[in-house]
């Protein structure tokens, strides 16, 4: 029972290890996982800095629109402008017509071409807000990803840090039970020493008894055939004298 508990201890040990083994190995698959999720979030950031990038060339082209409306403006003031001198130099009738019209088509398309620059300029804002929301969520959700693998990284140091501990608890414990095995043995053989001592010392006792015993049956034996020897020379005496008498 004493030589079980060593056994049983070094047997709770081994299944604390494995259970702390196990909870590290659920640990790097939930940190393998949160790095590819970091992964695929570092991939959304470059995303976001080209688009960031694109968002400057959008930029630019505001820009270059808003100096669109401007030539357009000025093209609108020289369209007036040509209007109010054509009818002042009172010109052929022809001209005065084909001008007005030529003017009147090219303002129609330029004001279409505004329109439509418009639309896409407030689509691309739209876009740009939606963009600017979604790198917002991920930026937020790459730091808490990132706070996440630091925590991990950490339990797996705690864990390392346990697992080592472990060890060295487990080969101490070993190494203990060895000493105690060794120990055991070693007492172990000193007693079948001393029982086979202590064989030989009753084996010797008994052979010397063996022999007194014979030495005493002998010896009774002789006093036995003695005392038959007087009681036979008693009675041939008894038996002499008894003739005497009778004589």
């Amino acid at each position: 029972q004493v030589a079980a508990e060593p056994v049983h201890q070094m047997k709770m040990e081994k299944d604390k290890f494995e259970e702390k083994k196990q909870l590290l190995e659920e640990d790097l698959t939930k940190l393998t996982k949160d790095k590819e999720s970091v992964t695929r979030m570092t991939k959304d950031k470059e995303d976001m800095a080209r688009f960031l990038n694109d968002k400057e060339d959008i930029i630019r082209l505001m820009k270059e629109k808003e100096e669109m409306a401007r030539l357009m403006k000025e093209k609108e003031d020289t369209v007036s402008l040509k209007k109010g001198k054509d009818g002042d130099r009172n010109q052929s009738a022809d001209e005065h017509i084909a001008k007005p019209i030529m003017y009147k088509d090219e303002l129609i398309s330029l004001m279409k071409e505004k329109e439509n620059y418009k639309v896409t300029i407030m689509k691309l804002k739209l876009e740009l807000e939606a963009m600017k929301s979604s790198c917002e969520k991920s930026h937020s959700l790459l730091e808490t990803k990132n706070e996440d693998v630091l925590n991990l990284l950490k339990d797996k140091e705690n864990s390392g840090n346990i697992i080592s501990q472990l060890r060295q608890e487990l080969a101490t414990a070993r190494r203990s039970h060895e000493t105690y095995i060794q120990d055991l043995k070693t007492t172990a053989l000193q007693e079948n020493r001393d029982f086979e001592q202590r064989i030989k010392e009753v084996e010797l006792k008994l052979e010397d008894s063996t022999k007194r015993g014979r030495h005493l049956e002998e010896l009774l034996e002789s006093r036995i055939k003695t005392w038959e020897r007087k009681e036979i020379m008693l009675n041939q005496f008894v038996g002499v004298q008894m003739q005497n008498i009778q004589a």
